[in-house]
């Protein structure tokens, strides 16, 4: 039998009681609907008899006498733990396969990271290394426009030192830019906040 109990064993003995079932509400509360609408469907838990559970659709119905009073229950369950598991399987396959996308394309960001310090190792005046960061970082970032900015010597302006993707009349305007600019990148160099 699915749960193992010999006829002998469960003879006299309620059902919920021998597979020390599980309820989603309290017992009382399914007897009350059932005996309100005629019917419930739910899902339990039963525990087989060498403790395995078993994860069961359970349709209850009332059966009434001729006068209208509660005769029997038909209680009709079908086993859900071959479908659970099918599902818990293919949730935990869709969850590896995401984890698997994100590692690739980790690995796929590292790379291009590591080739970009390669090439700026091999540049050797900070506008050499602006220039390659600006045109190979910004394919790295999925950005279309970018630049870099370094603080002049005396600590009162920003200068560029290269950028692409901007207007030109924009790039004229940001050659330097000073420090008390009310600008989100001069407002962060002055409170040292992104």
């Amino acid at each position: 039998t699915l749960y193992g109990w010999s006829k002998a064993e469960a003879i006299g003995r309620p059902a919920h009681q021998l597979l020390r079932t599980e309820f989603p509400m309290p017992l009382a509360d399914i007897v009350a609907e059932v005996a309100r609408t005629g019917r419930w469907r739910g899902e339990l838990i039963h525990t087989r008899r060498d403790g395995e559970r078993v994860v069961v659709e359970s349709r209850w119905a009332l059966r009434r006498d001729a006068v209208g009073h509660p005769q029997a229950y038909l209680v009709i369950e079908t086993d859900l733990s071959e479908s659970r598991l099918a599902a818990d399987t293919r949730s935990q396959l869709r969850r590896e396969q995401y984890a698997r996308q994100v590692a690739e394309e980790s690995l796929g960001r590292l790379q291009r990271l590591h080739a970009l310090v390669v090439a700026m190792a091999g540049q050797e005046t900070p506008l050499q290394v602006a220039r390659t960061l600006v045109e190979q970082g910004l394919s790295l970032l999925g950005a279309s426009a970018g630049g870099v900015l370094v603080l002049r010597q005396d600590g009162r302006a920003l200068e560029s030192l290269a950028a692409v993707g901007y207007p030109s009349d924009i790039l004229a305007a940001w050659q330097w830019i000073p420090l008390g600019a009310p600008m989100p990148i001069a407002e962060a160099l002055r409170t040292r906040q992104p």
